[in-house]
């Protein structure tokens, strides 16, 4: 909470004021060891090259914290340096990064961070189709789940319906089709929606969705 709510915005609002511009320099192309990973000390890392040293080529490089650094830590480096370049350097080399790096990386974390920064910057017809590809191909569920959130957030139309429909059924993990669920009921509050938030609440083989649905059922539909 200290470096979530205190720390990092004291970092982008001091900026090149913050003090210990010599420390940063020094280090500033090198992730810091010992940092435990989640942490957020990562984040705070990473922010302060970005916003206290302005240094996107140290940014950048920590994109590509390489899988064979062999440490824990990379994955939350490569994400969170993903999201630093989107906010401060919104441009089309960033998002090609970012498209990219939302397919390649090896981990999830990054992937997801990708898609999440392309969505907020960059809302048009290429990212649609980019995270409608993730929805379902994606490895992980953790990007499927994102992509089907943002696609709900931003695209709510037929078509993100229908995906969302066919998710909340065919994904193999809980948590997207949990999301779908959730997503449906929110943006969709009809009879078609009541309909598949029943046939889940019975069919769904984990308890996730089921629960998803029940509660998506008693909230929105309460004295059916």
């Amino acid at each position: 909470e200290f470096i979530m709510g205190q720390l990092l915005p004291a970092c982008r609002e001091l900026g090149s004021r913050w003090p210990g511009q010599d420390l940063l320099q020094k280090y500033q192309g090198s992730p810091l060891d010992g940092i435990k990973p989640n942490s957020f000390g990562d984040m705070l890392w990473v922010n302060l090259i970005a916003f206290v040293s302005n240094n996107r080529t140290a940014v950048e490089s920590f994109v590509f914290l390489a899988e064979n650094r062999g440490s824990t830590q990379s994955y939350y480096y490569r994400g969170d340096s993903l999201e630093a370049l989107a906010e401060i350097w919104p441009d089309e080399t960033t998002r090609e990064l970012l498209a990219q790096r939302a397919v390649k990386d090896d981990h999830e974390y990054p992937r997801r961070a990708a898609l999440e920064a392309l969505a907020k910057t960059w809302p048009d017809e290429t990212t649609r189709e980019l995270l409608s590809q993730r929805a379902v191909q994606d490895e992980d569920a953790s990007p499927r789940r994102t992509a089907l959130q943002a696609l709900a957030q931003t695209w709510p139309d037929e078509t993100t319906r229908e995906l969302l429909s066919q998710r909340a059924v065919q994904d193999e993990d809980s948590d997207p089709r949990s999301v779908a669920l959730q997503a449906l009921t929110q943006t969709w509050p009809d009879e078609t929606t009541c309909e598949l938030l029943i046939q889940r609440a019975i069919q769904d083989d984990h308890e996730s969705p089921r629960r998803a649905a029940l509660q998506a059922l008693a909230q929105t539909w309460p004295d059916e």
